[in-house]
């Protein structure tokens, strides 16, 4: 059996450059502006933001509740929302 690499499906890489991070997974005006319309809370505009940009990048939702659970270290890691960047603070 192929392993995702080898098939067409897209996935996500586990190591993303800083300058790939903000030109791919930064949120644009119009996004937060859409996270703030539909969530109220800071965590859940960083949640829906990070679900809106993988789904940019794959092509489709990610369903939560179909992955197994990620160590806190882990999420840490991916920086899906960078702290630094400008749109940040517009979160929360």
């Amino acid at each position: 059996m192929p392993t995702p690499q080898e098939t067409a499906y897209p996935t996500l890489k586990t190591q993303i450059s800083k300058k790939t991070l903000e030109r791919i997974y930064s949120p644009s005006a119009s996004e937060v502006a859409f996270v703030e319309n539909y969530s109220r809370t800071p965590q859940n505009r960083a949640c829906m933001l990070a679900l809106l940009k993988c789904a940019q990048r794959l092509g489709h939702f990610v369903f939560l509740s179909r992955d197994p659970p990620v160590h806190p270290k882990t999420h840490r890691r991916m920086h899906w929302v960078s702290l630094h960047s400008e749109n940040a603070e517009q979160l929360g």
